[in-house]
């Protein structure tokens, strides 16, 4: 079969990226229940809730809170995911996971555990 987290060789993005970027719902749903990486990270260090956060995906943005999306993984920019969110929505549903960087985003402590692309 298929690996669901191989990466595309231009931008290092997902299958999951991917669908989010598209808005595509059920191959969200699909790619997290059969084991993605949800927090692989493009070579731009995005995530798949980098993306949905600044393309106003409340759902998604739920979804990947609930499947273990860690909301404090940074970008190339240095952005976390509550940075680069388009509305106050989504904001509230980061800030629904009570981590500390929403309240001070400049004391943000980065995960140690950082998906490698090759």
């Amino acid at each position: 079969g298929a690996d669901i987290n191989a990466c595309d060789i231009k931008s290092g993005q997902s299958p999951l990226m991917h669908a989010v970027e598209s808005n595509n719902a059920d191959m969200v749903h699909f790619l997290i229940e059969s084991g993605c990486d949800v927090n692989s990270q493009s070579y731009s260090r995005n995530t798949a809730l980098h993306s949905a956060c600044g393309r106003g995906q409340v759902d998604t943005v739920r979804l990947l809170l609930k499947s273990g999306a860690d909301s404090s993984l940074k970008n190339y920019h240095n952005d976390t995911p509550v940075m680069v969110a388009k509305n106050k929505k989504i904001a509230d549903v980061l800030r629904g996971r009570g981590s500390n960087q929403i309240r001070d985003q400049h004391c943000v402590s980065v995960s140690p555990h950082r998906s490698s692309i090759t």
